[in-house]
């Protein structure tokens, strides 16, 4: 073995930062209870952390004379080498600071369109808001595509719909809302006779469905295969955009099964001059998708990503009043049940 790196693995073992702090603000105090003070430990760790630089080097570093303290010139000479590094160490988690927070700051988020215009619309304009200088990236994905894009660290954050299972420990999941699945029928169509429609009911009809793309198909289609009725179906046209779906229910192509922002059943509900479409609650047959934030786990979060986060969650809970009553949050679902808007 070389001596010299025995030497010199022995010194980067043994020789610590704190042992050269403890010196110089000895030096600086010229008491060991001062130094103490300054370093927030008790006196007695201060004077072996200068005994161990002094059995480092093998030389006398400091003399005691009563409660006088003076440094040797072997202890004044390593306490000036020392001083610099010190009071650079000290300085280093400001400059750093100060450079990561003069670099350009980036936010890649991952989300479906239905998502991004509703959910995410007001928490995109607070964040925007709140942090003007990060630059936003927004990938528009179905909710199966705008996950894998976070897991592959193509997206900082990810909000999608979500069915089954929560994701294993490579992702950190917080709930926000849910979509209810709902059918949308023509005004005056033969299914709606029945209050509450039966899955074989639904099935009877020509179909506009969430295209096989997006993560609601995945469960409509699951229950239509469950009834034993998926082999028979009729489906006149599907795609991903839910206002594509709308449109094509009003034309009459068929009725529509599909998970719906809570946010647009309340504007469909309200809005007296809109399409001649009928909204029934279909979550008894088909339940629920639920809308999730997705960041991965195990890695560092930049401040501002957290801060994104945060307002996400904020927007989508519920808000109390003075006595502590919940309130009606701003993804409530409606009451669906005959839900009719007229033209």
């Amino acid at each position: 073995m070389n001596p010299k790196n025995s030497s010199t693995r022995r010194f980067f073992k043994e020789l610590r930062f704190q042992q050269l702090r403890a010196l110089v603000e000895v030096a600086r105090a010229k008491s060991f209870a001062g130094a103490a003070a300054t370093l927030e430990l008790a006196t007695p760790s201060v004077w072996q952390q200068v005994r161990g630089l002094e059995e480092e080097f093998g030389v006398e570093l400091v003399r005691v004379s009563g409660k006088a303290v003076a440094l040797t010139d072997d202890g004044a000479a390593l306490a000036d080498l020392a001083r610099p590094l010190v009071a650079g160490f000290d300085s280093l988690h400001e400059a750093f600071a100060g450079r990561t927070d003069a670099g350009p700051k980036r936010l890649v988020l991952a989300s479906t369109l239905q998502l991004l215009k509703n959910e995410l619309r007001v928490p995109l304009a607070e964040y925007r808001r709140r942090h003007p200088d990060v630059g936003l990236t927004i990938i528009d994905r179905p909710s199966a595509k705008a996950r894998q894009a976070l897991e592959d660290g193509e997206a900082d954050v990810a909000v999608v719909g979500l069915l089954g299972a929560t994701p294993g420990p490579s992702l950190v999941t917080t709930r926000l809302t849910a979509y209810p699945f709902v059918l949308l029928a023509p005004a005056g169509h033969p299914v709606l006779s029945a209050t509450r429609p039966t899955v074989r009911a639904v099935a009877k009809h020509p179909l506009v469905l969430p295209s096989t793309a997006a993560n609601s198909r995945s469960r409509v289609d699951e229950v239509f295969r469950r009834a034993g009725v998926a082999d028979g179906l009729n489906v006149a046209a599907d795609g991903s955009n839910f206002d594509l779906l709308l449109d094509l229910v009003v034309q009459g192509f068929g009725v529509s099964v599909v998970s719906v922002s809570p946010l647009i059943l309340n504007r469909l509900a309200s809005d007296r001059h809109g399409p001649p479409v009928v909204v029934r609650d279909l979550t008894r047959l088909f339940g629920e998708e639920a809308v999730v934030l997705l960041r991965r786990a195990g890695r560092f979060e930049p401040a501002h990503h957290r801060a994104f986060a945060e307002i996400v969650r904020e927007a989508c809970e519920p808000e109390s009043n003075d006595r502590g009553a919940p309130q009606r949050r701003t993804h409530s679902r409606p009451r669906l049940r005959s839900t009719k808007v007229k033209s």
